[in-house]
């Protein structure tokens, strides 16, 4: 086939309908121009078996403009079938007449699928509402419509931190370029979409009874929400036995590498042959604990901790 395209000057510039919605099709996003607090487009007030397309609507299907007017009002089919039925209201941009229009698409005991013909021919259609049809109802009442609205997508957008977007729709996204990451409109307020990872070390200082190994660092690493404490202590001064009620205080961890959530624990080894039990809580301060073997003066313990924040 050859090369064709348009608008062009040597066919006056002329483009049909197909065209024009080929050229739309991610230029504009399908749906009602709606954001969450605004009235049901879809409602019923009891007053027969139709459900209402509420006035001053506006939406787009493939680049094709709607509005809604002064309102409209939709007829629901009887059910006659002795069980629930749910309908779906639908925006559909009709190919054969190239209109956008609200209409029901009649289901069963569930909702019907939408139609979305990609096609030259054929509908293409987006959510509206959802309408349960009681058997044999000859009204439809407030509380049997469920608004389901598409909103058309907005463009992701490049932004200072202090200059961003001032009418963004809920569900907006964009790229802050002075703080390098990606924020989301919440409908109230601009939230990061993924945070990033925190990552802060501080160096740990024995406490009274225990003395830094030669030629070793005691530090804690915070990597996201994980923790990781490592130290290579002696015991000093005197004995660590069974008799200390709370154990014996190794270190104190800053605020920031602190668990939250609770008590977090752990075991160690301790030369030649023993073992400790290790608990870090809320307060932060680190406790060994051997209630059954006396760790004398000079044995050293070694051990890497890793908690969840």
């Amino acid at each position: 086939m050859t090369q064709v395209s348009w608008p062009d000057p040597a066919d006056d510039r002329v483009v049909n309908e197909r065209q024009y919605e080929l050229l739309a099709t991610y230029f504009s996003g399908d749906g009602v121009y709606w954001r969450p607090g605004d009235a049901p487009p879809v409602y019923a007030d009891g007053t027969g078996l139709h459900v209402k397309v509420r006035a001053g609507l506006f939406g787009s299907m493939r680049g094709f403009g709607w509005t809604s007017g002064d309102g409209d009002t939709l007829a629901i089919a009887p059910n006659a079938s002795g069980a629930p039925r749910v309908d779906r209201v639908v925006l559909r941009l009709d190919r054969s007449t190239w209109r956008v229009r609200a209409a029901v698409r009649q289901g069963g005991s569930s909702p019907p699928p939408l139609v979305r013909d990609e096609a030259d021919t054929g509908v293409l259609e987006s959510h509206m509402g959802l309408v349960t049809v009681p058997p044999a109802a000859a009204t439809i009442l407030a509380g049997d419509v469920v608004s389901r609205p598409t909103v058309p997508g907005m463009p992701v957008r490049a932004q200072h931190s202090d200059s961003r977007n001032p009418s963004p729709l809920p569900g907006e996204i964009g790229f802050d370029y002075d703080a390098v990451r990606w924020v989301g409109w919440t409908g109230s307020q601009w939230r990061g979409l993924a945070s990033e990872p925190v990552r802060d070390e501080a160096t740990l200082t024995p406490t009274t009874n225990w003395s830094r190994m030669p030629n070793t660092l005691n530090r804690v690493e915070l990597n996201g929400p994980l923790v990781e404490i490592n130290m290579s202590i002696t015991r000093a001064n005197r004995d660590f036995t069974g008799g200390d009620p709370q154990g014996s205080p190794l270190t104190t961890v800053p605020a920031q590498f602190r668990p939250t959530g609770g008590t977090r624990w752990s075991i160690a080894t301790i030369t030649p042959d023993n073992f400790v039990r290790l608990r870090v809580g809320t307060d932060g301060v680190l406790y060994a604990d051997n209630p059954a073997k006396r760790v004398t003066v000079g044995r050293a313990l070694r051990f890497n901790f890793v908690y969840l924040r």
